[in-house]
């Protein structure tokens, strides 16, 4: 209904900020993300200082496999919002899909001072290390987030479960996985 709303907003006056942005929304909560990033890009371009429009690109490039795109508006974001926590995520793991794997830990370290009690952020920093091959440090922020949020880290779980495997050690992955398993089903 909100898309038809925008649509229909949007044929009367197609520059109508907002209803740009909001159709934006919309198309990243239905992941029609090839949507989103024309959408997000169009408003970028009419207004190249407006920040939704630069974190939305950084977004929705990031969801299309745009990942040089989405470093680049995510990096513009942050010099003018340097204490947005998602937007640090995301960077990360653009970072990260880019090859570029210290600056993916610079941006989950920065993550991390900016909300240093949630699980997140802990799971976010045992990714990037474990991209990194220090297994050990990674099982610690792996674990850290599961000791905040237990019982609710099933992503935390399995990304135990891949580093055991990415070491080779198949059976303590299998024993990870069917723990994995079994907490999520009982829960």
């Amino acid at each position: 209904d909100a898309q038809l709303i925008f649509k229909t907003i949007l044929c009367e006056n197609p520059t109508h900020y907002a209803a740009q942005m909001n159709q934006g929304v919309c198309f990243l909560a239905e992941q029609q993300f090839d949507e989103a990033a024309k959408n997000f890009h169009a408003v970028h371009a009419a207004n190249p200082t407006d920040l939704k429009a630069l974190y939305y690109c950084g977004v929705s490039f990031e969801k299309i496999g745009g990942f040089e795109f989405a470093c680049q508006f995510l990096e513009r974001y942050l010099k003018e919002k340097p204490h947005d926590f998602s937007a640090w995520v995301m960077l990360g793991s653009a970072f990260s899909k880019t090859g570029k794997q210290i600056d993916a830990l610079k941006c989950a370290m920065k993550a991390l001072s900016l909300e240093p009690t949630r699980a997140l952020s802990y799971s976010n920093l045992g990714v990037t290390l474990m991209d990194l091959e220090r297994f050990e440090e990674a099982k610690t922020a792996f674990e850290t987030s599961l000791a905040l949020e237990p019982g609710n880290n099933l992503d935390t779980q399995a990304n135990l479960a891949s580093m055991e495997t990415r070491r080779g050690n198949y059976h303590a992955s299998i024993d990870r996985y069917e723990e994995s398993l079994s907490s999520h089903t009982e829960g």
